[in-house]
């Protein structure tokens, strides 16, 4: 294996292990630019402060992606690791 795959392979192990065990992870020097963060917090900061009504309005899918307000919690199990041919899924 080359020195780059081995690196990737590396990256691609402490990632998993930052998502699934601790539960977030930090990208530095990314190269995104500064103002393309700065509108992504901008848009974040005016959607948590529309009302709770509209933010229920998106609540959460089954691809959990919308709205979850604090303190409330779902329950649920993803089935990805079982669907056929997923080029990102590994045995359990």
């Amino acid at each position: 294996m080359t020195g780059l795959a081995q690196r990737t392979q590396r990256v691609a192990a402490d990632l998993a292990h930052a998502c699934e065990k601790v539960g977030f992870f930090y990208a530095l020097n990314h190269g995104a630019p500064d103002d393309t963060i700065e509108q992504a917090f901008a848009a974040s900061r005016r959607f948590h402060a529309l009302p709770l009504e509209q933010k229920l309005a998106l609540r959460l899918d089954d691809n959990n992606m919308g709205y979850l307000a604090i303190n409330a919690s779902i329950q649920g199990a993803s089935a990805v690791h079982k669907q056929p041919g997923c080029p990102a899924c590994v045995p359990a």
